[in-house]
């Protein structure tokens, strides 16, 4: 970190453009995007190999076939359009699984979940917070931080947390980011609780 330059680090966005447009840096007029710079249009297939956008089945909760989808990572937890099926009522991406190929979609409803697992939990200070603390935890980098506790594990690199509101669209391979006000307490990658669930037993 003593070796980290961060050059425009105490500039906010609109100086950083300034300086950009009296430079003459194309960049300066662009939109700002949320977008990947490296996959125009949104096509993500090129950072993928053929195998990983074989097509599959899009199954409800039940299990019952809907569709047909078009590869596992051109879909997203929480996602509701161009999923090509019809139903009497809106349904959503709420879980992908690999192992089967399969999207399952359900009601908005299903998308909610109180309690999420995280492993390859770090601590920048080195330690986990106690086990029943009270954290914030962010869930996507653009939602606000929710009350949660913190759970241990016997396993030092997972944890769980316990949230007073349900969370929309928990989504694994995303983090979980831990917080104390604006101090990052640690954090985790998001998984499936079958994965996890055992440790808490």
């Amino acid at each position: 970190m003593s070796r980290l330059l961060l050059p425009v680090g105490e500039f906010d966005k609109q100086a950083v453009f300034a300086i950009a447009r009296e430079a003459g840096l194309s960049a300066s007029s662009s939109r700002e995007s949320q977008d990947l710079c490296f996959a125009p249009g949104g096509d993500l297939s090129p950072l993928f190999d053929e195998a990983d956008l074989a097509p599959g089945p899009i199954v409800d909760l039940d299990g019952k076939e809907l569709g047909q989808h078009h590869g596992l990572p051109r879909y997203t937890i929480g996602q509701r359009r161009g999923l090509g099926i019809s139903a009497p009522h809106p349904l959503f991406v709420v879980d992908l699984i690999p192992e089967s190929n399969a999207v399952v979609v359900g009601p908005e409803e299903a998308l909610y979940a109180s309690v999420v697992y995280a492993v390859d939990a770090c601590y920048p200070r080195g330690v986990a917070p106690i086990d029943g603390a009270q954290v914030e935890a962010k869930l996507r980098y653009r939602s606000p931080a929710a009350p949660a506790i913190f759970q241990a594990s016997p396993e030092p690199t997972l944890f769980r947390l316990q949230f007073r509101q349900p969370q929309r669209a928990v989504t694994p391979g995303q983090l979980a980011v831990l917080y104390d006000g604006d101090r990052v307490l640690g954090g985790g990658t998001l998984v499936r609780p079958p994965r996890a669930t055992d440790a808490f037993v």
